[in-house]
């Protein structure tokens, strides 16, 4: 199983690849990248100032299940309080960052493939295939290298 990491500066960021802000602002996909932590200071703040009784524990139900994990940054999907935690939902998680590499225009090859073409060219370790990789600026997961 393929093993993503999300990250969130101004800048959204998929094992380390940037995402063009396009694919958000254009709605191509409906998640959104957010830190946990505001997510839970958002509803804390929601639920002081809440009249709604049903509202509330809505609220209260969601920062419970938000309490409860530890990842730093999260999915939620806009126009809904739902949430993508890697903890929680590590396969619909992994889909959901390998959609957004592909909507971003990355390509995968399957590090197999490479390592089995490299022996054939003549070389044996893994370092090789290593410093192949990052001369020429490719990124490797445990089971796809992502070309620029």
């Amino acid at each position: 199983m393929e093993n993503y990491t999300i990250k969130k500066t101004t800048e959204t960021f998929i094992n380390g690849i940037k995402i063009d802000n396009q694919i958000f602002d254009k709605n191509k996909s409906w998640y959104r990248v957010i830190k946990r932590e505001e997510v839970i200071n958002n509803l804390i703040e929601c639920i002081s100032n809440c009249k709604s009784e049903p509202d509330i524990i809505f609220m209260k139900k969601s920062l419970k299940y938000l309490l409860n994990h530890d990842d730093e940054f999260i999915f939620y999907y806009i126009g809904s309080p739902t949430y993508l935690l890697k903890s929680d939902n590590k396969k619909d998680f992994n889909l959901l960052c390998k959609v957004l590499l592909r909507l971003n225009g990355t390509r995968f090859i399957k590090l197999s493939a490479v390592y089995k073409a490299i022996k054939e060219a003549g070389f044996e370790d893994s370092d090789t295939i290593k410093s192949l990789c990052r001369k020429n600026k490719l990124k490797i997961n445990n089971k796809d290298i992502y070309l620029p």
